[in-house]
């Protein structure tokens, strides 16, 4: 290779330019393969709020423009610019390799003086962004420092002639940034996923060397250059404080001659315009971000585009910069350009959305809204480099002078952004204000620099007075209710709530029948509204789940606020709860609605909420706590993805009691089998004990604990707790059948599931890069394929373990909940085949054969089981309910009879009184209620006992109604938590009772879940195109009748917070479910 070059070098001497080229386009390669596995790396330290991501980014413009600063005088004075080139490179190198071990030191330092707090603090105090900024500065600031001067180094060696000047730094400037642009796409899509951050620093560190290398080939044949005279450096080159400060100071020249053409204004005008730059990359990637999502993949794509667009303008620029007056025009004209272009695209952003999700939907969407304009920004730096050079000599001079003030605007930009800008003006007052900017700029530069005509200038004035009184951009919003996500991509309803943070746009929508909270266009919560029948959801487990595993623990630490779902139904043995949220907007939000929705967490006393980094925040505090719940949304996000390494779980065992537990949520939507194994390996590596649970559908929930964690065994201390006996069946843990419905793996199968798997560390991320940030991931069935061949429900012995303590599991009861989950009833068979008792082995299998069905053969081992076991009352209800018709007209046969007149205790007071019900006699049923108040929240009869006892309460003419209806109403709602779905009916009969008793808002939602269930119906035949006829029709909308008519006796109740949507619902579904 030395040969080769050495070669070309001396038979073709003009190929230094080449050469210098390439080693250009390599070291904008290098530089953002570092910049992106800084950041992180930074991050992980410091955390990843918006502060901490800000400064970050201002140390690291700040070092470009130190490096610029004090090559400045310097390069003059070189000899030898592309061996000097080529040390630079090297001790880039050098300095980078170093990075990582004084973050260590950092982070050891930071714990050390801010740290040991007794609660978890708040980011927004001044001495953890003094760290940031002072800890940033001393690593960053020699290996930045050393990029910020090779750009003035090598623009010594390229330019010697004045009409050079602009062309090459054109060439120059694009080439560095064209290698950005690949830098920001391998690192993105390749290095960060297979090598990691600190393989990604090594790749770029071999870079730099390579550079080196050639640089300090190349300078060995080309002769030294003779150094600028120091006298004519510090003379000729213009100073902003020597031509355009000094003269305005000056008694003898007027104004008119100081402001005269001074090529010197151009530096204030681009250290304007480094900010302003800035401001627009943080705005079109938060406003983007909600569309393109915020993962590595989304943020390299959207990165490239914008630094392809500034490499193009780059490279282009050299044709309109080849003397200091076409310069000055030309940038005139190029202020103007960015403004009308940006202001274009902002107006019709919602027209540029694609049809379709995806990476090449990404690219298409990205290249139409960054590229235009920063073609444009890019024709700025050259054009400014020849605008202050006045010759070819002083051009590297004047390139680091333009670059120091440029990229110290960069450092303005990054902080103003997110921190004041967008979050104070929003997104359309933030487009309006660097418009104006940008016209501004461009006045300021045809009046002092420029040699432009007063028509132009008048123009300009008249423009930007005109676009800062009269335009006035409405928000974007049909990409701000867009999400990245293939699964609820729009959401449709009334803003309630809209804040831009500073770190994701929060909105709050009231929905049909909830209030939607999203996070950058993504789902974050469903909030059920005050009134609302209280199903049950998976979110409801995240506090119990770990108290019934731990029943004395009285203390929470959650990370992440989201809706505030997770505290609705807080146990009452808790008694504080500290949460930890990245985002202030998410909390006000929860404020907003917490007088509209069923329960205000917020108002509890024993929560807190404080806003930061949960990392940085768990790092800075010595408490422990009995639970750590971590449900951070979205794990591909930089906010989210570091909560699912190693080093977070040992950081959460750390601040854990010796047996306190870690409850880890997640969403199997997001991720394949191999990630899956990778999460169960990544806890298990910390935890001796770790169990998977998934609740409902595809929520998944990973409980880790130093201490042994059999809940079903011992849930029994829990139930031995009064308030917790009276709470977790509210949450549908009535008893350990629930937990063991729930249940994907146990303690051994967790560990063999994860055996083999790489763990996710913050140094190799594999939730940030693998994670399924369409939502296109696992399936419930997925999860029970991925777990077939170790099912605990499947292992003998988790069953011989499990019969030896606690109460007698209830089969019956267990199977149907397995049939709930749709999905898990092929779990059935291998639960049959590993219980011990045949009988209720038997049992299973019969309860599968008819949900399969197999209703023949069902009813056959149903007859069989009574035969060998007379007093199996669980086999005698499952064969008489299910023929129950036959059992009630007296058509079944003689065997199906007696076995129905064999039951006792509740089943024989509920088939009695669904006998009565039948005949209408009211009275009847009254008469057994109480004998069906010994139904039990576990017994399979359950749901039928109350639908039965709430029914004869609602009856026309019945004494004392308005008690009645109460205890209907109470009755009805013990049943919600235990069922994912209730009938038309239940709900028609709780919209009644509400009425009755005077509870506009039950009343309300009811009939609004009546309304939703009937859409879904009409919205599934219309999938399937299928035509419904007129009696079809009607019979769907009957409900809906009954519904309406109650609400039309009450029109009172629009003037509930909710009411009027919920009769517009409620009408509009109806008039759908009734057209012909």
């Amino acid at each position: 290779m030395i040969c080769i070059l050495g070669a070309v070098l001396t038979r073709y001497p003009r190929s230094l330019l080449t050469i210098i080229s390439v080693c250009f386009f390599l070291s904008g390669f290098a530089a953002l393969l570092y910049q992106t596995a800084w950041l992180r790396e930074f991050s992980v330290a410091f955390g990843t709020s918006e502060l901490a991501v800000a400064m970050v980014l201002a140390v690291y413009m700040g070092g470009l423009a130190l490096g610029a600063a004090v090559a400045e005088p310097l390069v003059g004075r070189i000899s030898r610019p592309v061996l000097v080139y080529g040390l630079l490179e090297a001790g880039i190198a050098a300095t980078a390799l170093c990075v990582p071990m004084a973050l260590d030191w950092a982070g050891t330092l930071y714990a050390t003086i801010l740290g040991n707090q007794p609660l978890p603090p708040d980011a927004r105090g001044l001495g953890q962004s003094l760290f940031y900024l002072l800890a940033g500065f001393l690593i960053l600031t020699i290996p930045t420092g050393l990029m910020g001067a090779t750009l003035p180094v090598l623009m010594r060696s390229v330019v010697r002639e004045d009409d050079q000047i602009g062309p090459r730094v054109a060439l120059l400037y694009g080439i560095n940034t064209a290698g950005a642009v690949a830098g920001a796409v391998i690192a993105g899509f390749f290095l960060l996923g297979s090598l990691g951050l600190r393989g990604t620093v090594w790749v770029g560190v071999a870079v730099n060397v390579l550079i080196f290398v050639i640089a300090a080939m190349a300078t060995k044949h080309f002769p030294a250059m003779h150094a600028i005279p120091k006298q004519s450096a510090s003379t000729s080159a213009p100073t902003f404080f020597a031509d355009c400060l000094q003269p305005l100071l000056s008694t003898t020249r007027s104004w008119r001659e100081s402001l005269a053409q001074q090529p010197a204004w151009i530096l204030p005008v681009m250290l304007i315009s480094g900010a302003n730059t800035f401001i627009y990359e943080v705005l079109w990637t938060r406003l983007l971000s909600h569309v393109t999502g915020s993962s590595i993949y989304a943020f390299a794509t959207m990165l490239a585009a914008f630094l392809t667009g500034i490499a193009l303008g780059g490279a282009a620029a050299g044709r309109f910069a080849r003397t200091r007056r076409q310069a000055a025009n030309a940038f005139v004209e190029t202020q103007v350009a960015i403004a009308a272009i940006s202001l274009l695209v902002f107006f019709f952003l919602d027209e540029l959305l694609p049809p379709t999700k995806g990476l090449l939907s990404n690219v298409i969407l990205a290249a139409s809204v960054l590229l235009p304009p920063a073609i444009c920004i890019g024709l700025t730096f050259p054009m400014a480099v020849r605008i202050l050079s006045p010759d070819a000599p002083l051009a590297a001079k004047c390139t680091a002078r333009v670059y120091a003030w440029n990229t110290s605007g960069a450092i303005i930009g990054a902080i103003v952004a997110g921190f004041f800008l967008i979050p104070g003006l929003g997104f359309e007052g933030a487009i309006r204000f660097a418009v104006l900017v940008n016209l501004a700029l461009a006045l300021a530069v045809a009046t002092l620099v420029a040699t432009r005509s007063l028509p132009l200038k008048l123009g300009l004035l008249m423009g930007t007075l005109g676009i800062a009184l009269l335009v006035h951009p409405n928000r974007p919003d049909t990409i701000m209710r867009g999400s990245s996500a293939l699964v609820s991509s729009s959401q449709s309803g009334n803003d309630l709530y809209f804040g831009v943070g500073r770190n994701s746009t929060v909105r709050l929508t009231e929905l049909s029948n909830t209030y939607g909270l999203r996070n950058n266009g993504l789902p974050e919560a469903q909030i059920f509204p005050r009134g609302a029948p209280p199903y049950f959801v998976g979110w409801n487990w995240l506090t119990s789940l770990p108290v019934a595993a731990r029943p004395e623990a009285e203390s929470i630490l959650m990370v992440g606020l989201g809706g505030s779902l997770a505290l609705e139904h807080l146990p009452p043995t808790i008694r504080e709860v500290h949460v930890v949220e990245l985002e202030e907007e998410i909390m006000i939000a929860n404020q907003l609605v917490g007088p509209l929705r069923r329960q205000d967490p917020l108002v509890d006393p024993r929560v807190s909420v404080v806003i930061n980094d949960a990392r940085n925040a768990l790092r800075l505090t010595s408490r422990e706590y009995d639970i750590i719940v971590s449900q951070p949304s979205q794990p591909w996000t930089p906010g989210a993805s570091h909560l699912y390494t190693t080093e977070f779980a040992r950081l959460a065992r750390a601040h854990l009691t010796p047996d306190g537990v870690l409850l880890q949520w997640m969403s199997a939507s997001f991720l394949n089998t191999d990630l899956l194994r990778t999460l169960a390996a990544t806890l298990t590596n910390v935890f001796e004990h770790v169990r998977l649970y998934s609740p409902d559908g595809t929520e998944l929930m990973f409980i880790a604990s130093a201490a042994p964690l059999n809940i079903e065994q011992t849930l029994s201390r829990a139930f031995s707790t009064p308030e917790l006996a009276e709470h977790l069946p509210v949450v549908g843990i009535a008893g350990r059948e629930n937990l063991l419905a729930a249940l994907l793996l146990d303690e051994p199968a967790t560990r063999e599931f994860a055996a083999g798997a790489p763990l996710s560390s913050d140094d190799h991320n594999l939730m940030a890069t693998q994670s399924r940030y369409l939502q296109d991931g696992m399936s419930v069935q997925d999860l029970v394929t991925s777990i077939v061949d170790i099912d605990p429900l499947s292992n003998p012995d988790f069953w011989a373990d499990l019969q030896t303590t606690g109460e007698p599991i209830d089969y019956l009861y267990l199977s149907t909940r397995l049939i709930k989950r749709k999905g898990f009833i092929s779990r059935l068979p291998g639960m049959a085949a590993a219980i011990h008792d045949s009988s209720q082995a038997q049992l299973v299998e019969s309860i599968h054969s008819m949900v399969t069905g197999k209703s023949t053969s069902a009813m056959q081992q149903l007859r069989n089981m009574l035969i060998a076991d007379p007093d199996n009352q669980q086999a005698r209800y499952a064969l008489v309910f299910t023929q129950l018709n036959a059992v009630l007209t007296g058509t079944g046969s003689r065997g199906l009879l007696a076995e129905a007149t064999a039951l006792t205790g509740v089943p024989a007071a509920l088939l009695a009184a669904l006998s009565h019900e039948r005949a209408g006699d009211w009275p009847g049923v009254a008469a057994l209620d109480g004998a069906l108040a010994d139904a039990r929240i576990p017994d399979t009869w359950f749901a039928d006992v109350i639908r039965i006892r709430a029914a004869w309460r609602l009856q026309p003419g019945i004494a004392d109604k308005q008690t009645l209806a109460s205890e209907a109403l109470l009755l009805i709602d013990k049943q919600f938590p235990l069922q994912s779905e209730i009938s038309q009916s239940i709900l028609i009969m709780r919209a009644t009772a509400a009425a009755i008793v005077g509870d506009a808002p039950a009343a309300l939602e009811s009939s609004a879940q009546v309304a939703r269930q009937i859409r879904l119906t009409l919205k599934q035949a219309q999938a399937a195109r299928r035509q419904l006829t007129t009696g079809q029709r009607k019979k769907i909308g009957a409900p809906l009748e009954t519904v309406a008519a109650l609400l039309e006796a009450h029109p009172e109740w629009r003037q509930e917070p909710r009411g009027s949507a919920v009769f517009t619902f409620v009408d509009a579904v109806k008039n759908q479910a009734l057209a012909k």
